[in-house]
């Protein structure tokens, strides 16, 4: 599937744009004293990211190799698990009686960290997935810089804002909250809508099963890793969500900004942006009707 996405440059700015504005968002929710006393227990934040930075980007090489999918494809499933956490499972973790505060922590580091680790991540997989990975060159130098303007420019004004303009924070965090929210889906269904004729290929069917199987193991994995931690089950399922619900619209600009040609990637990560926050939403919602296990 090499057909081309059709973007415009007007449209690309106003998407990177977005971008830094919900990092912006993600930034004024940040409870800093609820975010110190997480870190001084570090070992469950640890384990989180054990579990999104190296057990979900090894699961989706096993997968690649085993499923053997197209080039785009593979280049669009590496693309996720180099993505930071999105923000709705900062959500799910409260509805699914999670660690909300861990799930934010978590967020929030691998979101600062993704200006680094997201060029660096894409590319070792894509150097492990060999040739099935495709042709792609990662543009490090160019990344870096994207992601330095549209995540770490924005992260540190919103925590600016909040530090020293704490009354202006409380005032903007609801509406902010909104119009990121709002602001996600339009980042995915426009790359959808934009690229509607993609849909009609007949492999799009098999990339939709391999999206769901993808983000399942995502799921089990970030709960295995936790439980094999002796991890609490309120934390558990804050990893647990934090690991499956990948940030895709980050993806999403990559791909608009450095990989236009690339048709097949781009309708992967689109979709599993729309499932994760299916599957994510099932998941909350089934553990919110079970009762928590006493500690012991």
């Amino acid at each position: 599937m090499a057909a081309e996405i059709q973007y415009d440059p007007q449209g690309l700015q106003a998407l990177n744009a977005a971008l830094a504005f919900i990092v912006f968002s993600v930034a004024l929710h940040l409870r800093l004293a609820q975010l110190r006393a997480v870190v001084r227990a570090p070992r469950v934040v640890l384990v989180g990211l054990l579990a999104q930075w190296l057990a979900l980007p090894a699961i989706t090489l096993v997968l690649i190799l085993l499923v053997r999918p197209e080039p785009a494809f593979v280049a669009g499933m590496v693309l996720i698990a180099a993505c930071p956490g999105g923000q709705v499972s900062n959500f799910y973790a409260m509805l699914a009686h999670g660690n909300a505060v861990l799930s934010v922590t978590l967020t929030s580091i691998s979101t600062l960290a993704c200006a680094l680790l997201t060029p660096l991540l894409f590319a070792v997989g894509l150097q492990v997935a060999g040739t099935s990975g495709g042709n792609l060159e990662v543009p490090l130098g160019d990344m870096l810089q994207l992601l330095a303007w549209t995540v770490l420019l924005p992260l540190t004004l919103g925590l600016a804002v909040q530090r020293w303009l704490p009354v202006a924070a409380a005032r903007l965090r609801a509406p902010s909250r909104l119009v990121a929210a709002v602001l996600l889906a339009t980042i995915i269904a426009i790359g959808l809508f934009n690229n509607r004729g993609l849909l009609t290929d007949p492999t799009v069917l098999a990339m939709f099963w391999l999206v769901v199987v993808h983000n399942a193991l995502a799921f089990v994995a970030g709960y295995a890793v936790a439980r094999a931690f002796r991890t609490p089950e309120p934390e558990a399922r804050a990893v647990t969500l934090e690991t499956g619900i990948q940030n895709a619209g980050l993806g999403l600009i990559l791909i608009f900004n450095f990989y236009p040609d690339q048709g097949g990637m781009m309708t992967l990560v689109a979709t599993w942006g729309v499932w994760h926050l299916l599957a994510g939403a099932v998941l909350a919602r089934w553990w919110q009707r079970r009762t928590l296990p006493r500690p012991n």
